[in-house]
């Protein structure tokens, strides 16, 4: 016997999404989850587009590691505007749709496939990010020489293709047949379990180890070139240092702290995403493993609004903790001269990537 779940009664519009019964009758609980999706949606677009336009506009930042950065913003930018376009903006009744408004409702909107493959994406663009650092701390010679902006796009392409590719399976659990659109249950319950934990090891548990441990490694391997650094200046003493001024290597230490913001700005930022992407991850688990899971209902669509959270948190992050990105956007809104330390504002584009490893 075929499994599938008509749905083209409960889902034409965004009120009708809401199955749970009890809050259908709690119209307050379901406007906090809509305002929610609307201020998810409306901050992380105009964030991400500030951050984007900063990026833009700062020719200092045109590096590897900024494309990438500019690459995650681009991918929360589009996925804040999904959340928009599928979480708060209604849209006709599919009895009422013509075929190709009625393929679309029923292979894109009712999976809600931009808003999870968007999603998708930024996992594995900061997967990438993170490997970026690591090569930029391991091998920091071979670094400067081979990490342009070359590989920094075909990394940024290359995380777009996976996460698109990835979300494929969600329209293709769909079928639109004789006007109804259905959503197709797994055959049996083994192999519901077997695409879940698939799912949920690659989406979840591989890239929570891989930063985990990158950024592990990395956090040691500063540490003890601090220590080692801090070393060496007492053993040379820093008295003619300070009364000759900047030196070349005072260059060298404003090259280190930046590193080490920057560094510090992507932990925090892989971090938070961590968290808002582990209450999700949970829940899907749980309804994998046979828990009685209703994503439709209030806790679950909360779940899913701490996921979205992700898109829209970044930008107050770089604002609080990146200073390149504070000193590109004091320019841009025309705040007065960036203040960064002294030398750093006479770099060129090309020694600010090479210092950025």
């Amino acid at each position: 016997m075929e499994i599938t779940e008509e749905i083209t009664e409960v889902m034409t519009t965004n009120f009708d999404l809401i199955s749970d019964p009890d809050i259908r009758n709690s119209i307050p609980r379901f406007l906090i989850l809509y305002i929610a999706h609307i201020i998810l949606g409306i901050t992380g677009i105009l964030g991400n587009g500030l951050v984007l336009i900063v990026l833009l506009n700062t020719r200092d930042m045109w590096d590897a590691t900024n494309l990438l950065i500019a690459n995650q913003s681009l991918i929360d930018f589009f996925g804040s505007l999904s959340v928009i376009a599928f979480k708060v903006v209604p849209v006709p009744h599919f009895e009422t749709a013509g075929p190709v408004l009625a393929r679309y409702l029923c292979y894109v909107w009712y999976p809600n496939f931009f808003v999870w493959s968007f999603n998708f994406t930024s996992i594995f663009n900061l997967v990438f990010i993170s490997f970026e650092r690591f090569y930029a701390v391991r091998y920091p010679i071979r670094y400067r020489s081979n990490f342009t902006i070359r590989p920094a796009l075909a990394a940024s392409i290359l995380a777009w293709t996976m996460g698109m590719v990835w979300g494929w399976f969600l329209p293709a659990s769909f079928s639109l047949e004789n006007g109804i659109c259905r959503r197709h249950d797994w055959p049996t319950q083994d192999t519901a379990a077997v695409v879940s934990g698939l799912s949920f090891f690659v989406l979840y548990l591989a890239p929570l180890f891989i930063m985990i441990t990158i950024y592990t490694y990395i956090g040691h391997v500063l540490k003890r070139g601090g220590a080692a650094k801090k070393f060496q200046d007492q053993a040379a003493g820093s008295q003619t240092a300070e009364a000759a001024g900047p030196q070349p290597g005072a260059a060298r230490s404003y090259r280190e702290i930046a590193r080490r913001k920057v560094l510090t700005t992507m932990i925090i930022v892989t971090v938070t995403s961590l968290l808002c992407w582990t209450p999700s991850n949970l829940y899907f688990i749980a309804y994998a493993s046979g828990a009685n899971i209703d994503f439709t209902s209030f806790w679950g669509l909360s779940v899913q609004c701490i996921l979205l959270f992700n898109n829209s948190i970044n930008p107050f992050i770089y604002i609080f903790k990146y200073q390149k990105f504070q000193n590109g956007l004091r320019r841009l809104l025309r705040l007065g001269d960036s203040r960064s330390p002294a030398g750093e504002r006479t770099r060129d584009s090309k020694s600010d990537s090479a210092n950025m490893a």
